[in-house]
């Protein structure tokens, strides 16, 4: 193999490793927000919308460090807005995920 095929090989690699990284960071009091689907004694106060990159120099990112990024963005933004349980009403579409948001006892 040639140097170039090297180089070409090493930056598919890390890309690709680039790929998988998670990139989103809880805020201080969010990791007391919890994803739930029961919701039966629960007060609903909204809505949230999450967007992550779905992939980076053309190559898709992975589906599970998505999701992880998606629900660490809707606890950040639930407990913003004094929520304390997420719940996702769509499925993950282009990075993007929706997230009803309530305040449960």
């Amino acid at each position: 193999m040639t140097t170039n095929t090297y180089s070409k090989l090493a930056a598919l690699f890390f890309l690709s490793m680039l790929a998988a990284c998670s990139f989103v960071d809880t805020i201080p009091g969010s990791e007391v927000v919890v994803v739930s689907h029961s919701t039966d004694a629960c007060e609903r106060i909204g809505e949230t919308h999450v967007k992550v990159m779905s992939s980076i120099a053309g190559i898709d990112r992975n589906e599970d460090t998505m999701a992880d990024e998606l629900a660490v963005m809707a606890r950040n933004s639930a407990f913003n807005r004094k929520a304390n349980t997420i719940t996702p009403i769509t499925e993950i579409e282009d990075g993007r995920q929706s997230f009803a948001l309530f305040r449960c006892r």
